[in-house]
């Protein structure tokens, strides 16, 4: 074998190497975003049961809910609850879907998780968060949402 065909072999190799890691890193990329995202979906169905138990028990009732998913937001200008996610790898079609009582908002590069209470409960407090969530039942139509 001579110089070029050696080369060549090199050349090539390279290239595959190459190509094949790349392809590697998207895929442990989209993973990490499943993972986010299941992690968020999750948080958000715990947060739903929480204010469905809640408004069941008696006046001051309490319960803390554990975020390990990231930034949620609540809202009671539009009673709401809000979890978002930037993703670098779109594993969902565009368009919104519903799981439970979770609402998914998927766009090009972005997710959102929301929780709507209108007609439910009134949710009370304005809360953007990495932290747990404090829940606590005021009355029978209202409950209050605070970091912890």
């Amino acid at each position: 074998m001579n110089l070029f065909h050696f080369a060549v072999i090199v050349l090539i190799s390279i290239a595959a190497i190459i190509i094949l890691l790349s392809n590697v890193a998207g895929i442990l990329e989209e993973s990490k975003d499943v993972e986010k995202y299941s992690e968020g979906l999750f948080f958000m169905k715990s947060i739903d049961k929480v204010i469905k138990e809640l408004i069941t028990e008696g006046g001051g009732a309490k319960r803390i809910v554990t975020n390990n998913a990231g930034l949620v937001i609540a809202s009671d200008s539009d009673n709401t609850i809000k979890f978002s996610l930037d993703i670098s790898k779109d594993f969902l079609d565009v368009g919104d879907y519903e799981e439970e009582s979770v609402k998914i908002i998927a766009r090009k590069g972005r997710i959102e998780l929301l929780l709507n209470y209108t007609g439910f409960v009134d949710i009370i407090g304005n809360v953007s968060t990495t932290q747990n969530l404090f829940i606590e039942k005021i009355n029978d139509t209202a409950i209050k949402i605070d970091k912890r």
